[in-house]
């Protein structure tokens, strides 16, 4: 099968970038990226607004990191 895809698949991401792609986020990548959040949206039934967030950060950011972490890095999906 590896024969099969490199012989007709082309590779369009190199290995390091490869790597850089799955590579898990750290605390303060996502510190940044939930502070990006527009703080002025309201929530909706899927999500906290980013105001949440924003305001509870203390007290959730750690917590928050490490559920991210753990989801990108199990290796069995939730039915």
């Amino acid at each position: 099968m590896e024969d099969f895809i490199g012989t007709y698949i082309s590779e369009l991401v190199s290995s390091e970038k490869n790597m850089m792609l799955i590579k898990c986020s750290d605390f303060l990548e996502m510190k940044n990226v939930v502070f990006n959040l527009n703080g002025n949206n309201g929530p909706n039934p899927n999500c906290f607004g980013g105001v949440f967030y924003h305001s509870c950060w203390e007290i959730i950011g750690t917590d928050f990191c490490n559920v991210v972490q753990q989801f990108f890095k199990q290796t069995w999906v939730l039915p």
